[in-house]
């Protein structure tokens, strides 16, 4: 990603990912990651999980463990009344739908959900383009744990600490306190910038991702760390 080429031609013939906002929608729409950010999964046993769940991926039976970020079930309850909340992973939607599901059953609290398939595969890389969903970019916000992921918007990037297990963390209900602050913003980019230095972020995320890595396995294919820690 040291030098971040243009969204490819076919990914901006696609068509909208998100269906059309209603009158009723909040104005901002916030895109959240999902994994590190509200979770954090794990194919290896994880000791006092918060879920347990099986995702079938290439004929292939998984049990995914599962625990939840301290506070995330405040800050998507506090989120769904002031924004139009959509998931934004670079999983696979065979895994993250699992989730999801039993996160927000009765989809409550989380709008839309997009998955590995609507991200652009840069240098081995998963990144967002937001200019899929449609929406007006003034009015976006991408939290990320990986600064890497919004570069082709780095002024709409809201980066998170990354989040492992944690159990002090305090990370979400404290960012969602300036995220309120954001909901009634004409344009949120010029605020998220002065506030996070997100280009400077994202330069930085570029540099340190340019080496190539070797293609991940089957499994963390899937989208789910392999062991219970980051390697």
């Amino acid at each position: 990603m040291s030098d971040l080429p243009p969204v490819p031609k076919e990914h901006t013939l696609r068509p909208y990912a998100l269906p059309r906002k209603t009158r009723s929608s909040p104005p901002i729409t916030l895109v959240l990651d999902l994994d590190e950010t509200l979770v954090h999964c794990a194919l290896s046993k994880i000791d006092n999980a918060d879920l347990v769940f099986a995702v079938e991926y290439n004929e292939v039976k998984y049990d995914v463990y599962c625990r939840l970020r301290p506070g995330y079930r405040e800050f998507l309850e506090r989120a769904s009344k002031r924004f139009e909340v959509a998931i934004f992973t670079a999983s696979q939607q065979v895994y993250a739908d699992n989730l999801l599901n039993l996160i927000d059953p009765g989809r409550r609290l989380i709008r839309h959900r997009l998955f590995r398939d609507s991200c652009v595969y840069v240098n081995t890389n998963y990144v967002k383009d937001l200019g899929i969903l449609g929406r007006d970019e003034a009015k976006m916000l991408l939290v990320d744990n990986c600064p890497q992921a919004f570069a082709y918007q780095p002024s709409n990037g809201i980066p998170i600490e990354s989040w492992y297990g944690d159990q002090a963390d305090r990370e979400l209900l404290r960012l969602m306190d300036f995220l309120e602050t954001l909901a009634d913003a004409d344009d949120v980019r010029p605020l998220i910038e002065a506030h996070f230095r997100t280009r400077e972020k994202v330069a930085e995320a570029k540099r340190r991702y340019a080496a190539p890595t070797s293609p991940p396995s089957s499994s963390s294919a899937m989208g789910v760390a392999t062991a219970s820690n980051p390697t």
